[in-house]
C-alpha cells in the first residue's frame, strides 16, 4: 500500500489539483489538501524536508500552510485572506478548529532550498524545517470529513505571479515518525 507508515522516516507524495491560468500574488494556488498518513492517528511527527516538483516550470516561491483539519478558506484562485497575515477574517473558532501548523515558503533561490533545473521542469529541495505535525481531528471533524486520524492538511499560496497548469505541482513530504 502507498504511504503507509514504516520505519522511523517517511515520505508522502501529494499531487493537488492546481489553478489553471494566472495568479496574482497572495492567490490560492491549489486548496486545503490531504497529507495521508503524515503521522500516527493521535501521534506527533516532525516534517524535515519538502520536495517540490515543479512541473510547469515556472520556478516562483510558493508558500505552504499546513492544518490539522481542512479549513475552510476561499475558491481556488482566490485571493487568500482567512488564513494569511493580510488582514484574515476567519473567526477565533474556525482559526481554532483547523488547528494552523505552520506556514512555509519554498524559496527557488536561497535559504535552505536546493532548486535542480532540468529540461522541462525543476525540483526544489527544502530541508532543515523541524515542523511538527500532529494528527488528532475531533469525531465532529471526522464525521464532516474534514479531519482524518494520521493526516494533516496543505494549502499552496502564490508568491509570485505564476500561470500554472493542471499538475503542476508535485509534492513529497518526508516526516521524521514518532
Amino acid at each position: 500500500m502507498a504511504n503507509q507508515i514504516r520505519g522511523k522516516y517517511h515520505t508522502v507524495t501529494v499531487t493537488p489539483t492546481v489553478f489553471v491560468g494566472a495568479n496574482d500574488a497572495g492567490d490560492i494556488t491549489f486548496l486545503p489538501t490531504e497529507i495521508p498518513n503524515a503521522c500516527y492517528p493521535g501521534g506527533t511527527s516532525l516534517l524535515k524536508t519538502i520536495r517540490v516538483f515543479d512541473k510547469d516550470d515556472e520556478g516562483l516561491d510558493i508558500s505552504l500552510l499546513f492544518f490539522e483539519t481542512k479549513p475552510t478558506v476561499e475558491a481556488l484562485g482566490a485571493a487568500a485572506a482567512k488564513f494569511t497575515l493580510a488582514g484574515g477574517n476567519n473567526t477565533d473558532a474556525l482559526v481554532q478548529s483547523a488547528n494552523p501548523l505552520g506556514s512555509i515558503t519554498i524559496d527557488v533561490d536561497g535559504g535552505n532550498t536546493v532548486a535542480l533545473d532540468h529540461t522541462d521542469n525543476q525540483t526544489y529541495i527544502q530541508s532543515g524545517i523541524d515542523m511538527f505535525a500532529t494528527s488528532n481531528p475531533s469525531q465532529s471533524h471526522i464525521d464532516a470529513e474534514t479531519g482524518v486520524p494520521g493526516s494533516i492538511y496543505v494549502m499552496g499560496i502564490a508568491v509570485g505571479t505564476p500561470t500554472t497548469i493542471v499538475d503542476a505541482y508535485t509534492f513529497q513530504f518526508i516526516f521524521e515518525v514518532y
